[in-house]
């Protein structure tokens, strides 16, 4: 999914890079809790996580509306 978004919406300039590297941190962070045994996040990550994944739900709302609008790609 992370290597498809950034193939069909970063690589052709529909969705700005920074969600791309948005996602990918996630996805690192998601894999080191789920897998690494001593680690613990810290407040001021989560805290970065949390606002980070309100912006890219925010962004992707905003792609939707304007692609069924007609005004997206």
């Amino acid at each position: 999914v992370i290597s498809y978004f950034a193939q069909y919406y970063i690589k052709i300039g529909i969705i700005e890079p920074e969600y791309s590297k948005m996602l990918t941190n996630a996805f690192k962070i998601r894999n080191e809790c789920d897998y690494d045994d001593f680690y613990i996040a810290a407040y001021q990550d989560a805290k970065m996580q949390y606002e980070n994944a309100g912006k890219f739900i925010a962004r992707i709302e905003k792609y939707i509306e304007e692609y069924l609008s007609g005004g997206a790609r």
